[in-house]
């Protein structure tokens, strides 16, 4: 996030100096950029969730086969 931050400060700095049109396409540029950092996380959200679910099922296929095995 702080390199968001990093990013926005000086575009809106410029928007006044441009006028309406130029804050318009900051905020076009900042929405896209905003909608690619959301892309980005929920893309990253969705591997973590694979990952996790992956093991979690590999785990308990584990468990099944040494519960096998005690019997």
């Amino acid at each position: 996030m702080a390199a968001l931050a990093v990013l926005t400060v000086p575009a809106l700095s410029g928007c006044a100096a441009g006028g309406p049109g130029a804050a318009r396409a900051q905020a076009g540029v900042l929405g896209e950029l905003f909608e690619q950092l959301k892309r980005e996380d929920d893309e990253a959200e969705a591997h973590e969730y694979a990952v996790l679910h992956q093991a979690a099922r590999e785990q308990q296929e584990l468990e099944n086969e040494q519960e096998v095995e005690w019997r």
